[in-house]
């Protein structure tokens, strides 16, 4: 079975990273009508 979600921040991927989900995708807030992630806060460690 395949999900789909979106993430909010950082910690939402570090929560997804200890389930059974192995595909991610990250999409820039004015690619995406449900995203939230900037430029700087998608490539910031």
């Amino acid at each position: 079975m395949k999900f789909n979600t979106y993430l909010d921040n950082k910690k939402t991927l570090k929560l997804i990273h200890d389930t059974s989900i192995r595909e991610v995708i990250l999409e820039h807030k004015t690619l995406s009508r449900m995203g939230r992630l900037d430029t700087d806060s998608s490539f910031s460690n």
